[in-house]
């Protein structure tokens, strides 16, 4: 949660909605990961991780960084 001023001076606490969105995205993608495991399907495994690694990357370094890092 973060706290922004309102223009009428009084704090308010606004979810932030992208960090919120990246976590589910992970709990999402580990859940992929345990189906593809217990019904040994390839590709929910494959998206799964495809999933985690995205939302850890998004969580630790941001893809901003990593996409501007190349340039």
């Amino acid at each position: 949660m973060r706290y922004r001023d309102h223009s009428d001076g009084l704090l308010g606490n606004t979810l932030d909605w992208t960090t919120f969105g990246v976590w589910t995205a992970l709990v999402v993608g580990v859940c992929l990961i345990l189906l593809g495991i217990l019904g040994k399907q390839n590709w929910l495994k494959f998206w799964g991780l495809l999933t985690v690694v995205f939302s850890v990357v998004q969580l630790t370094i941001g893809l901003d960084t990593l996409l501007t890092g190349f340039s």
